[in-house]
């Protein structure tokens, strides 16, 4: 290593810890009691072990529904979301998976929303998958004081050969309406 090569990494290890210094005395205390105080409340311990949970992965399609799934039908796996909200008229027809979802579990307004739809032939083997993504402002007209309800999805599938499909949410976020 070059003698110029070692200032510049020793210049960087200075800058770091000049930065950790600078932070851990920027930490500072709150005495029990303060107004900034958590205590460990319960939602402070809930929101600590949410915020450290890993991100999780949806789950890949499997290859072959077999008799699981019927020519003809779209089966609804319980989720992630499946207490937050309800699917209804769901249908396969030629070319789509065509549904009305609700999001009404307490009044929310839908910022993220993705429904998959895994397409299988006849056979009950896997075909291929596509999804719907919906943005807080293509729910908007569907907003009841109910929540979220008749929100149209409308998956494509492939140009032939869907028998059958299963549908699920991988992505669901919603907040308060102000």
């Amino acid at each position: 290593m070059t003698a110029r090569r070692i200032t510049v990494v020793a210049e960087r290890v200075v800058v770091a810890v000049f930065c950790l210094v600078a932070l851990a005395s920027c930490a500072g205390t709150v005495s029990p009691g303060s107004p900034g105080h958590a205590g460990g409340s319960p939602d402070v311990v809930a929101a600590a072990a949410i915020a450290l949970e890993a991100p999780r992965s949806e789950p890949a399609p499997a290859l072959s529904v077999g008799a699981t799934v019927p020519a003809g039908t779209v089966a609804l796996p319980t989720g992630a979301f499946s207490d937050r909200l309800r699917l209804r008229d769901v249908t396969i027809t030629g070319h789509a998976v065509t549904a009305r979802l609700d999001v009404a579990s307490d009044v929310r307004e839908l910022i993220d929303l993705e429904v998959r739809a895994d397409f299988y032939d006849a056979d009950g083997r896997f075909l291929s998958s596509n999804r719907q993504i919906f943005r807080a402002r293509d729910a908007e007209m569907f907003h009841t004081t109910s929540g979220v309800v008749g929100l149209p999805i409308s998956v494509p599938g492939p140009a032939t050969g869907a028998r059958s499909a299963v549908l699920s949410v991988p992505v669901l976020v919603n907040g308060q309406r102000a």
